[in-house]
C-alpha cells in the first residue's frame, strides 16, 4: 500500500522584473536574482534555493534518523556549492541550464566517531528526497496552460 502525498507550491511574477513570490501550504519566500544577473537581490535567487532546499532535506533527514543509529550532534551545518554555466541559461551555447555538480560538505558538532557517522550519512543520502529528486531522472512535465484576461484598468 503506498502513501504517496503530493506537495504544492505556487509562484507569482508581477510581469517585470525578477522578483517572485512563491507560496507554498503555509509560507511564502521570496526569489530573486542578485542585480548583476538583473534582479534586486530581495531573495536568493532559485538555482540558491535548490542548494538551500538540498541542505534542508539533509539535515532534517539527519535529524529524523539520529534516535535510530544512536547518533547524537550539538549542531550540523552543511555547506553546498554548485557550478552552472551561465552560457547554456543566456542561450550562448549548447551548455546545459543547470547545475553541472553539486558538492557538500557535512560538519558535525559531536563526539561521535568518523566511522559511525560516515555509517549514519550513507543512510541520509539514501532517504532525502530532494537528494534523490536531484541525483535521478524525474517526471517533469507541464500540465496544462491556462490564459486569464488581466484585470480591467479603471
Amino acid at each position: 500500500m503506498s502513501n504517496q502525498q503530493t506537495f504544492r507550491a505556487t509562484t507569482i511574477h508581477p510581469g517585470t522584473g525578477t522578483r517572485v513570490e512563491i507560496r507554498t501550504a503555509d509560507h511564502t519566500i521570496i526569489a530573486d536574482e542578485p542585480v548583476a544577473l538583473g534582479g534586486t537581490n530581495t531573495g536568493a535567487n532559485p538555482v540558491e534555493l535548490v542548494l538551500g532546499a538540498l541542505g534542508a532535506c539533509q539535515s532534517v533527514v539527519a535529524q529524523v534518523y539520529a534516535e535510530k543509529f544512536g547518533i547524537k550532534y550539538d549542531e550540523l551545518r552543511i555547506e553546498l556549492e554548485g557550478d552552472i554555466d551561465l552560457d547554456g541559461f543566456f542561450d550562448k551555447s549548447s551548455a546545459r541550464p543547470g547545475y553541472s555538480d553539486i558538492r557538500y560538505k557535512f560538519i558535525f558538532k559531536t563526539d561521535e566517531s568518523p566511522e559511525k557517522i560516515k555509517e549514519f550519512l550513507d543512510y541520509v543520502e539514501s532517504r532525502c528526497p530532494v537528494g534523490d529528486t536531484l541525483a535521478q531522472a524525474v517526471n517533469l512535465k507541464r500540465a496544462a496552460v491556462e490564459i486569464e484576461a488581466p484585470a480591467a484598468v479603471a
